[in-house]
C-alpha cells in the first residue's frame, strides 16, 4: 500500500429481502442509520400486512415463494391449490358512449373467465373489453399474471364474483410472479372491500 485511499464508492441502493417476520425491517433500520440513508419499504400499502402483524399467533394469510409463473393453470399445479381457489384478476375497460370510460379490476375464480357482457351491464356501458396490457399495468403497477385481487388505484374499481368466495381460502400472485398469498376468505373481504357481482362465466 502506498498510503493512498482505496477507490471505494458506497452502494446507491441496498435491497433487503426475505420471508415475512425474520427481521428485514430491523436490519434495514440499522443499515439506514449507519449509512445515513433513507429506508424505502416495498408494498407499504399492502392491506393484509396489518392483520398479519397484529395477529402473530394466527396469521390470516401465508406467503409462498415459487418459480415465476403467471398462467393460472400452471401456477395452480405449482402451488398445489384447487383451481377454483385461484383469484384471477383482469382489468376491463367499460366504455360509456364515445367519451366516457371506466376501468374495473374484475376478479373471478381460476376455472372461469370474465363475462364481458355482465361487466358491461354492471358498468352501465355500451361496450366492454379487456384493457390494453400497457394500460392495465399502469393502473395496477404489476405485470400481467401477477396482479393481486386488490385495487390501490382510485381509478380502478374492484369487482369480485361471489363464486370465488365459495372457498374458505383463496390464493393469488402477490404483485409478483414468484410469490403468492393464501388468505382466509373473511380476511380478504375485510381488507379488499370489493363490490360483489356475478361477472364470471365458465371457461371453455
Amino acid at each position: 500500500m502506498n498510503g493512498s485511499k482505496p477507490n471505494f464508492k458506497p452502494p446507491r441502493h441496498i435491497v433487503v429481502e426475505g420471508p415475512i417476520r425474520v427481521g428485514k425491517s430491523t436490519l434495514a433500520k440499522v443499515l439506514a442509520e449507519q449509512l445515513h440513508a433513507r429506508r424505502i419499504f416495498d408494498c407499504e400499502d399492502n392491506p393484509f400486512l396489518g392483520d398479519f402483524y397484529d395477529e402473530k399467533s394466527g396469521a390470516a394469510f401465508r406467503v409462498v415463494e415459487h418459480p415465476a409463473e403467471g398462467r393460472t393453470e400452471v401456477i395452480t399445479r405449482i402451488r398445489g391449490n384447487r383451481i377454483e381457489q385461484a383469484a384471477k384478476a383482469l382489468v376491463v375497460l367499460v366504455k360509456q358512449g364515445k367519451k366516457s370510460r371506466r376501468y374495473l379490476l374484475c376478479v373471478v375464480p381460476g376455472d372461469a373467465r370474465v363475462d364481458l357482457a355482465a361487466v358491461k351491464a354492471l358498468g352501465s356501458g355500451t361496450h366492454a373489453m379487456m384493457a390494453p396490457e400497457a394500460v392495465a399495468e399502469e393502473l395496477t403497477g404489476c405485470a400481467m399474471g401477477a396482479v393481486p385481487p386488490v385495487s390501490f388505484n382510485p381509478a380502478l374499481e374492484l369487482v369480485v364474483d361471489p363464486r370465488l368466495l365459495d372457498s374458505e381460502e383463496i390464493v393469488f400472485n402477490a404483485g409478483r410472479l414468484d410469490r403468492s398469498i393464501f388468505i382466509e376468505r373473511s380476511a380478504y373481504v375485510s381488507a379488499a372491500r370489493p363490490t360483489l357481482a356475478a361477472i364470471a362465466a365458465r371457461s371453455g
